[in-house]
């Protein structure tokens, strides 16, 4: 190779680099910052982590109990792998955790004790993972109303606040709910009246509600409940001049004075393998306009089993036994004033005892 051939061919190479160079440059890494009570770790505490954390950064929490409120701004992991305590026993009207307005953000495996609220994020913009979190006490378990983002709570336990345990009313964002428990509310087990995103609620479990399990009145999204239970609530499932398709699929409500409700609803509902024993109306729905379905389900234990005075949508009940008490006013499926379309398939309706 001549002198000149062997320049040309360095030039080549040096420009390639030069070229590659700034795509190397904006390649930008993740940091993991570890929060440690006991000084173990690169912080004391989680809220001087997260001051320096960027986005896509992970702040990881050590056992421990640490006494402060925290404010999430970036999209961040915040998570204590092996389980610690946020402790809120020395502030007056605070929370726990403080969710910025757009960020898209993960918070996993807190307890959360002794604050006003233990997830604030109303009116925020952002998505959410809230998981394997307990929130105990307080006056709300997580505050997320009016917020637009898409929410996940999954393996999560809120117990023993003095109003809801979940608000989300006029949120519009689309929400998942599993595995997930809501334990002695002083208000609803789930408030999402007024939203209009779809929900999705799995493996769900309310009890000892102070008012409803889930209220959903005058929401317009698509819901789907399956696989959860509700009980000791005044109603168990309510929607209320609700707007959206519903399923309610092997749910559970026992001890409730009524257990689903939803007069004056428009959208479709399809009720299978429920089981829904109260004191009163097992299903109590009036002037909806829907198509309903109720299949392969056990409904009663009060005066009516279904009450569908007024409705206007077609009806179908198949595969369905029906209880209800010995009064006299006793009546297994009542349609007064009912215009739509009724069919009855393999339907069974005794007095409860008998």
């Amino acid at each position: 190779m001549s002198l000149r051939q062997l320049v040309l061919c360095l030039a080549v190479v040096l420009s390639v680099g030069v070229a590659a160079g700034p795509a190397t440059a904006q390649t930008s890494d993740t940091d993991t910052h570890v929060v440690a009570a006991d000084g173990g770790g690169e912080f004391r505490t989680i809220s001087g982590a997260l001051a320096v954390a960027d986005d896509g950064d992970t702040v990881e929490v050590r056992p421990g109990v640490y006494r402060e409120r925290v404010t999430v701004s970036d999209t961040v992991t915040l998570v204590a792998p092996d389980g610690a305590v946020l402790d809120g026993g020395q502030f007056t009207n605070s929370t726990a955790v403080n969710l910025g307005n757009s960020t898209d953000a993960t918070i996993r495996g807190f307890t959360v004790r002794h604050y006003t609220v233990g997830v604030w994020a109303n009116g925020t913009a952002g998505d959410w993972t809230v998981t394997n979190v307990s929130v105990i006490g307080g006056t709300v378990g997580i505050e997320a109303s009016n917020a637009t983002g898409d929410w996940t709570v999954a393996n999560t336990t809120v117990a023993a606040t003095t109003n809801d345990a979940l608000y989300a009313a006029r949120s519009s964002g689309e929400w998942t709910i599993t595995e997930s428990r809501f334990d002695a509310p002083g208000g609803d087990g789930i408030d999402a009246t007024r939203t209009t995103g779809d929900w999705r609620v799995g493996d769900a479990v309310v009890t000892q509600a102070g008012t409803d399990g889930i209220d959903a009145t005058g929401a317009t999204g698509d819901w789907a409940v399956t696989d959860s239970r509700i009980s000791d609530a005044e109603r168990g499932l309510k929607a209320i001049r609700s707007d959206g398709d519903w399923r309610a699929t092997t749910v559970t409500v026992r001890d409730s004075p009524v257990g689903i409700t939803a007069p004056q609803a428009t959208g479709a509902w399809t009720v299978t393998d429920a089981d829904v024993q109260g004191s009163g109306v097992a299903v109590f729905v009036g002037r909806t306009t829907g198509a309903w379905t109720i299949e392969a389900s056990r409904l009663g234990g009060g005066i009516r089993g279904v009450y569908a005075f007024g409705t206007r949508g077609p009806w179908t009940i198949r595969d369905t036994a029906v209880t209800t008490n010995d009064s006299p006013e006793a009546v297994g499926v009542d349609t007064r004033e009912a215009t739509g379309d009724w069919r009855t398939q393999n339907v069974s309706v005794r007095v409860a005892g008998s």
